[in-house]
């Protein structure tokens, strides 16, 4: 009786070894596309936390905004000409009449909103928020009851900012829209209650844009500026993966805001 030693063929092992990596192919497949949903997933809710949150910090601010013979309010292109990715941005300051925590009082805060480079890098930018309160003003020149003027010669900050603080992160797009005094039916991008015939006013409202991209994303726009590659791809790829807030603020002063007591340092 012969002695016969069962085994798999090599046609068998060949057809368990395909089968095999298929199956770990299509393991790694889910694996790949379940990593890349949960990054765009948390990556938008990270943009709407953000957004939101700046939107709504932006928007306590200009409600009580106010503008009169003293107080200026300005909005237009950022002074120094911030451009991420292309898009001109816009800054916007105001005086903003908000309670003050330490005595009770309502206090005077100069407020600015703007974009900012950021540290190390070519292509991402921060939303900052710079104000200081008139108690630590060190020159009274640069106050907003003194001088008109104001947000132009503020310094504490260095380069005509003041002291600030980042609102937002990997930001691509900051722009402030008004209805044009001399045309209600139009949108301005630019206005200053100092110099605008209807003066010692402010418009009636304020619609804020913010566009913001996800950290992941930013990194990747900054790759894609660093390798050189055409504007045109790096912008397509903004457009598709910025998150886009937006807003309307209105005025709850105005007309404008008058001390109810005399204070030493208040222009006549």
């Amino acid at each position: 009786m012969k002695n016969r030693n069962s085994g798999f063929t090599l046609i068998e092992l060949l057809a368990a070894v395909t089968i095999l990596l298929i199956i770990v192919w299509m393991m790694a497949t889910i694996f790949t596309e379940t990593n890349r949903a949960w990054n765009v997933g948390t990556g938008r809710a990270a943009n709407n936390t953000e957004g939101r949150a700046a939107l709504q910090m932006i928007t306590h601010d200009l409600e009580y905004a106010v503008a009169d013979e003293l107080l200026t309010f300005h909005m237009g292109p950022d002074r120094y000409g911030i451009s991420p990715f292309g898009f001109d941005s816009d800054e916007i300051c105001a005086v903003s009449i908000q309670h003050d925590s330490s005595d009770g009082n309502r206090a005077a805060r100069e407020v600015h909103y703007y974009l900012k480079q950021t540290t190390n890098t070519v292509s991402t930018y921060q939303l900052q928020r710079g104000y200081f309160a008139g108690s630590i003003i060190s020159n009274a020149a640069e106050h907003c009851y003194w001088n008109r003027d104001w947000w132009r010669t503020t310094s504490q900050g260095g380069a005509g900012r003041p002291p600030s603080q980042i609102i937002a992160e990997n930001v691509v797009a900051l722009a402030f829209y008004c209805p044009d005094p001399a045309d209600p039916q139009q949108m301005i991008r630019e206005y200053d209650s100092a110099t605008i015939v209807n003066r010692d006013m402010l418009p009636p409202y304020v619609d804020v844009l913010l566009e913001v991209l996800n950290e992941r994303e930013a990194a990747q726009a900054e790759q894609m500026v660093d390798a050189g590659l055409p504007d045109e791809t790096v912008k397509e790829f903004i457009e598709k993966n910025l998150r886009r807030h937006s807003t309307r603020v209105y005025f709850q002063n105005r007309h404008g805001y008058r001390s109810r007591f005399e204070c030493s340092w208040c222009v006549e």
